[in-house]
């Protein structure tokens, strides 16, 4: 009997997972569990515009709330965040005044 063999794939935006196992003979019947990858802090996926587009709307909304949750917890957290301080030069008169 062949060990257990253990391969890293990466979800496509269309759900698929490619493997390829040559240490099998052809015709092997074989069992595979899907188990997430841990992802270290600050790891994660980009997406450009246009990838974000080419998704479907329920895999685009299910990035944009994940982004928009760490979006809201860095700005919570973090104060340099919400520090304004490039105006901090000009006056905050109105000069109509």
């Amino acid at each position: 009997m062949t060990s257990v063999l253990h391969k890293d794939t990466v979800v496509q935006p269309d759900g698929t997972i490619a493997l390829s196992v040559p240490e099998l003979p052809p015709g092997q019947r074989v069992r595979v569990t899907i188990e997430p990858a841990e992802q270290s802090s600050g790891q994660s996926q980009s997406y450009t515009a246009v990838e974000l587009m080419a998704l479907p709307l329920a895999e685009r909304h299910r990035i944009l709330a994940a982004t928009m949750d760490d979006a809201a917890a860095a700005f919570r957290d973090d104060p340099e965040l919400t520090e304004f301080s490039a105006l901090d030069t000009e006056g905050w008169e109105d000069p109509s005044e």
